[in-house]
């Protein structure tokens, strides 16, 4: 699925971010050659997010712009 919306608009995945509040979230963006970020809040498991170590970790998504110009 990540790979159908990145060939749909042309973005390679080093140029793509999956932001999601569940270890799945940071293991379908590793399948899928994408930058990955855990937020913090929603209904995914704090704990295991953290485990999966997502390349980024936020609280809030307006941290999110603090790591992308």
């Amino acid at each position: 699925m990540i790979h159908d919306a990145l060939d749909r608009f042309g973005i390679l995945p080093a140029h793509a971010v999956i932001v999601g509040d569940g270890d799945t979230d940071v293991e379908a963006g590793r399948r899928a050659g994408v930058i990955t970020c855990g937020v913090t809040y929603g209904l995914g498991n704090k704990e295991g997010l953290i485990a999966a170590q997502p390349d980024v970790l936020i609280g809030a998504l307006a941290e999110l712009s603090g790591y992308f110009y």
